[in-house]
């Protein structure tokens, strides 16, 4: 349809044409954006550009945020083909020509997933905090911006915080289905994939990846996160083979990450000297890489002094690359490391609590097979019977919970800070600390921890 609609649009007069092929312009770059077709994007918007040009300057005025939305799409083809330093300025730029909130807080979504994608994980939260906020203001949006939703997962992922990084993909996955858009889905695939080596389901990480390269050609940097993925998968599964072949697609010679991946494909294979190339040989790519790849890098390191009996020195290693890890609170790359990580941190009660430390309060200090219990994120057998003790001893409930409160104490048990629960509850900070405060009064608690024990205890969440 739109094809024809071009063909006929030279039949029309002057001061029709220019705003009807600006508007068929439009349309290729949305059919463009959905299907993933980066090529077809990048002429539309080139195209978009000069026929704004041309436009009077009356058709300019009646359409202030014209050049807001040209902005955005431009940065879209800059983040799309990889420029993130060039895409993150022109939305920046673009976002304040924007007319509408809800259009603003989709510039804000796009450089919330460039900061999360390059590791910066508390900015990207800042700024999809601040996209949730314009999507408030937007009485007729219907659903959160994709992009925003998106970022945040993505952080709550890399944080480790699994049940949140689920409903931000279950909240994105509504917004998809409402306004498809194919990079922005990718990434949430990128998202659930991770999330599948973290649980340890290898061969569903895998078949997600799939998934998400099925049907169009995703960008280089992208398919480079998707063959890490996909390398790690293999070699857990012992598929050596397969994991070497994603490590090279993901181009060790040049990434921190990809050398990583060829170090661990190659462990797996149980060759130690070709693990040792492998992360010598991209060692100039180590400087100006992101926290995240030397995260990567190091822990592939450590893995191999491990392997080779040398504790102290993968120790050293290891807790290097926790401070690394430490201002971020970037904890994911440790959990899918857990398989050769429990011993050390077992044997070791100086590393195990420099752990917790980065990990969260979740992890143990002392005792073997704690820090196992707590990498694993389940309880040991000493927490098992202090929750079972205090079972026996459950409070007292003189007023009901409401349901708002109930829906804060679940943000509560999820380790959401005060301001993550009102921008999920869409109310204002000091209406969650007001339903804190009757929270604690009715279960008598005195802090969060203990209210989320008891309402556990009561089976109230």
């Amino acid at each position: 349809a739109l094809a024809a609609a071009e063909n006929m649009l030279g039949q029309l007069p002057g001061h029709d044409e220019v705003p009807s092929r600006l508007a068929a312009a439009e349309v290729r770059f949305a059919l463009a954006r959905r299907t993933g077709a980066l090529p077809a994007a990048r002429a539309a918007a080139a195209d978009a550009v000069a026929l704004v040009r041309r436009l009077p300057p009356e058709s300019l005025e009646r359409h202030p945020g014209l050049h807001g939305q040209l902005g955005a799409a431009q940065a879209l083809v800059e983040f799309w083909s990889g420029d993130f330093a060039q895409a993150a300025a022109a939305f920046r730029a673009a976002s304040p020509a924007m007319q509408s909130a809800y259009e603003r807080a989709g510039c804000l979504g796009r450089l919330a997933q460039i900061e999360a994608v390059s590791g910066r994980l508390t900015s990207a939260m800042t700024l999809a905090a601040d996209a949730a906020e314009l999507f408030r203001q937007d009485l007729t949006a219907e659903h959160p911006h994709r992009a925003a939703t998106v970022a945040r997962a993505y952080v709550h992922l890399q944080r480790h915080e699994l049940a949140e990084a689920r409903r931000q993909l279950r909240g994105a996955e509504a917004a998809l289905r409402a306004s498809p858009d194919r990079l922005t889905a990718a990434l949430a695939s990128l998202v659930a994939a991770r999330g599948c080596l973290a649980e340890g389901r290898f061969r569903e990480a895998a078949e997600i990846v799939a998934r998400a390269r099925d049907g169009w050609s995703a960008p280089p940097w992208l398919e480079r996160h998707l063959a890490l993925v996909e390398s790690h998968a293999f070699a857990a599964v012992r598929d050596t083979g397969a994991a070497l072949a994603a490590a090279r697609r993901a181009g060790p010679e040049s990434s921190l990450e990809a050398a990583a991946a060829m170090a661990r494909a190659w462990l797996a294979a149980g060759d130690g000297q070709a693990a040792e190339q492998a992360l010598t040989a991209a060692a100039h790519a180590c400087e100006g890489s992101p926290d995240p790849a030397r995260i990567e890098a190091t822990l592939a390191e450590a893995h191999l002094a491990a392997s080779s009996g040398e504790r102290g020195h993968a120790a050293r290693l290891v807790e290097q690359a926790l401070r690394l890890a430490e201002a971020e609170q970037l904890r994911l790359p440790f959990i899918v490391e857990r398989g050769w990580l429990e011993p050390l941190l077992d044997s070791d009660p100086g590393l195990a609590r420099a752990y917790r430390d980065v990990m969260g309060p979740r992890q143990l200090e002392g005792g073997p097979g704690r820090a196992r219990a707590a990498i694993a994120g389940t309880p040991s057998a000493v927490q098992s019977h202090a929750v079972a003790g205090a079972a026996d001893d459950a409070p007292l409930v003189v007023e009901s919970l409401t349901e708002r409160e109930r829906e804060v104490l679940r943000h509560v048990s999820e380790l959401l800070l005060t301001a993550e629960i009102a921008s999920e509850m869409y109310v204002s900070v000091n209406t969650v600390k007001s339903h804190l405060k009757s929270i604690f009064r009715k279960l008598g608690a005195a802090s969060r921890n203990e209210a989320v024990r008891r309402a556990r205890q009561l089976e109230l969440i």
